[in-house]
Order: structure tokens, then sequence, then C-alpha cells
């Protein structure tokens, strides 16, 4: 969890980055990385995932690992969050 003090587009912009360079780095050591590339569909269909939520009401970016969908695990946070 880090508390970052600019503005959204930056945090998104950073996150962004620091993902394609993982995603090169695996497919470097010959993990495919292909069934990333669907777009929203990603989301529901790959599991095992690292992923990010931003807040923006509290500017805090949330980082973790599931080994379920995307979607599953951020259902699970908003539920939390209520």
């Amino acid at each position: 969890m880090y508390d970052l003090p600019y503005p959204r587009h930056r945090v998104l912009r950073k996150l962004w980055k620091s993902a394609l360079e993982v995603r090169q780095t695996l497919e470097g050591a010959g993990r495919d990385q292909s069934m990333l590339d669907k777009g929203l569909d990603a989301l529901t269909s790959v599991e095992g995932v690292i992923y990010a939520i931003y807040c923006i009401r509290s500017r805090m970016l949330y980082v973790g690992q599931t080994y379920f969908s995307a979607i599953h695990r951020y259902k699970q946070h908003v539920v939390a969050a209520r």
C-alpha cells in the first residue's frame, strides 16, 4: 500500500510502465503473456494475476496477488471496504 501525493494520471502511467517491464521480463524468461492481450476479457478470464487498485478518494494504491481473476479479487475488495 502506498500513499502517493501526486495526481492519478501520473500514478497510472507509472504503474503501466512497471507492468510492461514485468511482462517483458516474463516473456524473456519464456513465460507466455499473450493471454493478457485479451483487453477487458482478461480481467475475468485470466486467473493468477498481480493486480493494482488505485483508490481516488484516499489516493492509495493497493498492489496484490491472487489465484483468482482480477475482477473476482476486486469484488472481494469492495465487499471488505463496505
